[in-house]
C-alpha cells in the first residue's frame, strides 16, 4: 500500500503541466510557464499533513516542432533533487494532445536510480474537447513479480477562480479519476486503489495548484510565492 501511495504523488503532475501569427492550442496559454521559469526549478509547497513530502520541485522544457506543434517535458523531483517522475507530451494547434511517455524512478541498491517507463495501452492522442482516457502498464525492475496498471479518465474546464488569488484569475481545471492496480505473480494478493485529482492552471503562469484524494489520504500542493 505504501508503494501505491508513493506512486500516486508521482503522477499528480503528469503533464497538463510561438509564433503569434500561427494558430495555437486553446490550452497552451495555461500550460506553458513564464519564459524565465522554463528549464528552472519551480517549487510546490504542501498544504496538508497527509502529503508524504513537504516540497516538490518541477521543471518544464519546451520545444517548437513542425506545423506549430509544441513539445512539453516535465520532471518532478524531491526537495533533495532526487527524480520522481518524468513525462513528455506534444500539443497541436487543433487542440489535440499526444502523450509521448510517462515514467517514474525506482532505487536499486546495486545500480542506483532506474527509470521505469510506462507502456501505453490504447490511444495516446486525444481531442481535448471531450473527456479522454489512457492506460499504462509499468514493469518494476526491483520486483519482477509485480505489474502496475493505471487507468485514468480526464476532463477539462475553463473558469475564473479567486479563492487562490487576490483577484479573480483565468484558470484551466483538469479533473481526473484513476484506478491503480497492482497485480502479482507470487502469493501476494492483487491491490487496487482509486483516486481523484484536481489540477489548476493559471493563464500565463502554468500549474499553480494540485490535489489528490483517495480513501486514506489527501495530498495538496500550491506553487510557492515570494
Amino acid at each position: 500500500m505504501r508503494l501505491i501511495q508513493s506512486f500516486l504523488i508521482f503522477t499528480l503532475l503528469i503533464s497538463f503541466g510561438c509564433d503569434s501569427e500561427k494558430k495555437e492550442s486553446l490550452y497552451l496559454d495555461y500550460l506553458i510557464w513564464p519564459s524565465d521559469e522554463i528549464d528552472n526549478f519551480r517549487v510546490y509547497e504542501s498544504l496538508g499533513t497527509d502529503s508524504s513530502t513537504a516540497i516538490i520541485l518541477a521543471t518544464q522544457k519546451m520545444e517548437y516542432l513542425k506545423d506549430s506543434v509544441i513539445s512539453l517535458e516535465y520532471l518532478l523531483l524531491r526537495e533533495d533533487t532526487v527524480p520522481i517522475n518524468k513525462s513528455k507530451e506534444k500539443w497541436s494547434p487543433d487542440n489535440r494532445m499526444q502523450l509521448i511517455y510517462n515514467s517514474f524512478y525506482e532505487y536499486d541498491i546495486r545500480v542506483g536510480l532506474m527509470e521505469v517507463r510506462g507502456k501505453s495501452i490504447g490511444p495516446v492522442s486525444w481531442d481535448l474537447e471531450d473527456e479522454f482516457s489512457f492506460q499504462f502498464e509499468y514493469r518494476f525492475k526491483t520486483d519482477s513479480a509485480m505489474l502496475m496498471t493505471t487507468n485514468s479518465v480526464y476532463s477539462l474546464e475553463f473558469t475564473k477562480i479567486d479563492s487562490l488569488f487576490d483577484t479573480s484569475k483565468d484558470c484551466l481545471i483538469l479533473s481526473s479519476f484513476t484506478n491503480t492496480k497492482l497485480e502479482y505473480t507470487d502469493e501476494r494478493p492483487d491491490t487496487t486503489v482509486s483516486n481523484t485529482t484536481i489540477r489548476i492552471y493559471q493563464k500565463k503562469k502554468g500549474l499553480v495548484y494540485f490535489s489528490q484524494k483517495n480513501r486514506n489520504t489527501t495530498m495538496t500542493y500550491r506553487i510557492k510565492t515570494e
